[in-house]
């Protein structure tokens, strides 16, 4: 993997420090999505964080949340509903909705995921000094205030 353009700090601009950013999460990304249950498509697993996410949702939030087409979010649903980790629960107060709810397995296998990323960020982390992780704290306080306004893309 090629390295980071590391500018001095002094000198960057917004520019070169949104490239830089861009492929530091990227390859970020990348690298996490290796860590998924062996079978587990990215569609998927998007999916099931979406379920996860939002309460008991139906396939039109889901379909907006995913930004797909509805008849997309059923095929995926079908997929997932396969190896039982999520289950369609027909609304009580109104039988044409249709809920869909993470099942055991599919928490367990949710669970699983997110504690072999964590695990790999955490081993990535503890080869930093002291002063690097102070920086990354400050850089994921920013990323994450930048993250809850979705703003213009």
């Amino acid at each position: 993997m090629a390295p980071v353009n590391r500018t001095p700090m002094s000198s960057i601009d917004a520019q070169t420090l949104a490239h830089n950013l861009r492929l530091g999460i990227t390859r970020t990304a990348r690298l996490l999505r290796k860590a998924a249950p062996e079978g587990v498509t990215q569609s998927q697993l998007s999916m099931m964080h979406a379920i996860d996410k939002n309460e008991r949702p139906n396939v039109k939030t889901l379909a907006e949340v995913e930004r797909v087409s509805p008849p997309s979010v059923v095929r995926s649903l079908d997929n997932l509903e396969a190896k039982n980790w999520i289950r369609r629960v027909r609304d009580s107060a109104d039988r044409r909705l249709v809920h869909v709810e993470i099942t055991d397995d599919g928490a367990r296998m949710l669970a699983e995921f997110r504690t072999r990323r964590d695990a790999y960020l955490a081993r990535r982390i503890e080869g930093l000094s002291e002063d690097d992780r102070i920086v990354l704290a400050r850089a994921v306080e920013l990323l994450a205030d930048m993250a809850s306004d979705e703003g213009d893309l």
